[in-house]
């Protein structure tokens, strides 16, 4: 049965061009009377609760609908501050669930959850405020994330554990379970996902991560208990633990079904403290308290940076929604819509995950089915036709539906059949930019036998780095299945998917530079399946290379590097990574260079002198004097090799 809700429909998210000066610039603020956490699109409005900094107070906190059809120009349509809105913390994770015709919203409050009726959002209503025993005000303790997997809530409270919820009725929910962090693997849970049978914590501020069998809801069994990179926060997202680092870094944790987690990498060092992420097409979005920041996730890359510059903000969320980003400063002041990519969002939203796996064999008769889309869902759009479970060749299961950012879950009504196979097809849900997603199919059985072909499987790449402006030919590298393929190309700049053809070869060109993510989606009679690769886009060399100022410079076998603390520079093998020499020369070197006969100038500022060094060996060769207290700091030679250009910060010359 496909459910008809009852409202009239918000006016939707605007999908507009933006120009290249607009890249990772804001083009307008969202106020509120205090700060702002996570946000959502609910009902064709974007929603933003607020709440005092960290564990909220019990006399704020409120509820917002903004009208953001022209994101240049976001109007605030309602605005919910009354003695049920006090009381709400600072909003880190919900989720959202129908129950018959009617949209539930479940969020954290100061000493348990709220439920909200949000079917209209122009008349939202409290359907409950539970507390839950332990649980009180505070920044880094309490109720610090709750997921919504219907009819259950799972609720992330650090050192109270984890607390199971059943939520069929979201007027009268019912504490089912409360786990302690003894039977957590010893971690005190701040944030919890939860996908199909699969349930993943991670300590706030810290570096453990667990994962949990939930195929029996309320009794969670632990998985395995793994210490990774450190994080302030993180989201699962496609297969993969995404972290916003406390250490200015971004990392990468992947996830297998069975549970089983490793570390793949990271990136960042240049960025703010962490803060909290989501995730779009390959790409992941997070705030780092400095400003916001965007990453592309195969190559583990940062994309571009952004920040609202209102004085004194603390920018933690980063919400993708279509081709901007809502930027959640949790201080009063307001938050940012951010450009982070200019051409219109046209890529709809497609499964990047599957939990039970496809071809899962032996599953529990209990089992929920959850997928990780490459967008964030809107749940309007989530119903028995785009999001089907079934005996395979039969009839869709009834269940219930729920979402939470791009995790999707469905929990049928009744138990599974046994030694059946059922097969899971997701066909049209939409993402909040209104795009509409393609096909997927998968199966799964809770006998030990799985009777259907599996699924294509394909690989691209890698691809060289090329020029924009250019066409440039793809094709399938290596491709396996019952065929025949028909192939469509997603090329990650904006552009539209190419249609499904029966040849993969294509030709595409890009008219901007950056690192995009290539997929390519390959159909057979069975389902489809999907590759991906890196690739980067240039703007095309110079015939001569630029030359500029650097602590640090190789000159294809060695790198030397300037030491300002100690006087000294060093030079370490490339190939060995083993300290080839290290000589001393004046005070303070900052920057060096290679002159034309390949000796080694170097900048020292607190001497203002000019120290030239053998490169092969460290020998001083010379030391060129510069006027007293010019402290000069960076040197170069010009491309022609005629000319030494030097900075002199004390005098504010060039010499």
């Amino acid at each position: 049965m496909v459910i008809t809700l009852t409202h009239a429909q918000g006016p939707g998210l605007g999908n507009l061009t933006y120009d290249s000066n607009e890249l990772f610039k804001p083009i307008s603020l969202i106020q509120s009377p205090h700060g702002h956490g996570n946000a959502a699109m609910v009902n064709g409005y974007l929603m933003t609760i607020y709440s005092s900094d960290g564990g909220g107070t019990s006399s704020d906190g409120g509820i917002e609908f903004w009208d953001v059809s022209d994101p240049r120009n976001p109007v605030r349509v309602k605005q919910y501050d009354n003695t049920n809105t006090h009381g709400l913390r600072e909003p880190h994770g919900f989720g959202f669930s129908r129950v018959g015709n009617q949209e539930y919203l479940v969020a954290q409050g100061i000493d348990g959850i709220q439920f909200w009726n949000v079917t209209d959002p122009l008349n939202i209503s409290l359907a409950k405020y539970m507390n839950l025993p332990g649980i009180s005000i505070g920044d880094y303790s309490g109720d610090w994330w709750t997921f919504w997997q219907a009819p259950y809530v799972y609720v992330a409270g650090v050192g109270q554990g984890l607390y199971v919820v059943d939520a069929s009725d979201p007027a009268n929910p019912i504490l089912k379970n409360q786990l302690p962090t003894s039977e957590l693997g010893g971690i005190s849970p701040g944030i919890v996902n939860v996908v199909g049978n699969l349930l993943i914590l991670m300590q706030n501020e810290g570096a453990k991560f667990v994962t949990m069998d939930v195929k029996d809801p309320e009794n969670p069994v632990l998985i395995q208990s793994f210490d990774g990179k450190g994080g302030y926060s993180h989201i699962f997202a496609g297969g993969f633990i995404l972290t916003s680092g406390i250490d200015r870094n971004m990392y990468v944790h992947s996830v297998t079904p069975s549970g089983q987690i490793s570390f793949l990498g990271g990136t960042g060092s240049t960025l703010g403290k962490g803060g909290y992420g989501s995730y779009q097409d390959g790409f992941f979005h997070s705030g780092f308290s400095d400003g916001y920041a965007k990453f592309d996730v195969a190559s583990r890359s940062l994309i571009g940076t952004g920040s609202s510059n209102i004085a004194g903000s603390d920018e933690d969320f980063g919400l993708v929604l279509g081709n901007i980003a809502f930027v959640g400063s949790d201080h009063s002041g307001g938050s940012a819509l951010i450009v982070h990519q200019t051409a219109p969002d046209t890529n709809g939203p497609d499964v990047h995950w599957v939990h039970p796996a496809n071809n899962a064999v032996n599953q529990a008769l209990t089992s929920r089915v959850g997928v990780s889309m490459s967008d964030n869902i809107d749940l309007d759009s989530v119903n028995s036709t785009t999001f089907i479970v079934r005996p395979k060749g039969g009839s869709a299961l009834p269940g219930r539906y729920s979402s939470q950012m791009g995790l999707v879950n469905f929990h049928p009504n009744a138990p599974l059949a046994q030694d059946t196979v059922y097969e899971v097809i997701v066909q049209g849900m939409k993402d909040f930019a209104g795009n509409t997603g393609g096909t997927f199919n998968s199966v799964f059985a809770t006998g030990n036998e799985v009777t259907s072909p599996p699924l294509p499987t394909c690989t691209i790449g890698p691809f060289s780095t090329k020029n924009i402006n250019t066409s440039i030919p793809y094709d399938v590298a290596t491709i396996s299945g019952t065929g025949p393929f028909t192939y469509s190309w997603k090329f990650g700049d904006g552009s539209p998917n190419s249609s499904p053809s029966n040849n993969a070869p294509i030709n595409h060109t890009f008219t901007t530079q950056g690192s995009f993510t290539i997929i390519l989606t390959v159909t057979d009679q069975f389902g489809q399946n999907s590759c991906s690769s890196p690739q980067t886009i240039q703007t095309p060399p110079t015939p001569t290379p630029p030359v500029s100022a650097s602590s640090i410079i190789h000159d294809g076998q060695m790198a030397f590097i300037a030491n300002p603390d100690n006087d000294t520079v060093t030079a370490i093998n490339e190939s060995t990574l083993n300290k080839a020499w290290e000589a001393h020369v004046g005070k303070q070197p900052q920057t060096l260079t290679l002159s034309p006969q390949g000796n080694l100038w170097v900048a020292n500022q607190e001497d203002a002198s000019l120290t030239v060094l053998n490169r092969s060996n460290g020998q001083s060769l010379n030391t060129i004097g510069l006027p007293r207290a010019s402290r000069p700091y960076g040197i170069i030679f010009s491309p022609d090799k005629l000319f030494a250009y030097v900075t002199l910060e004390g005098t504010g010359k060039l010499l």
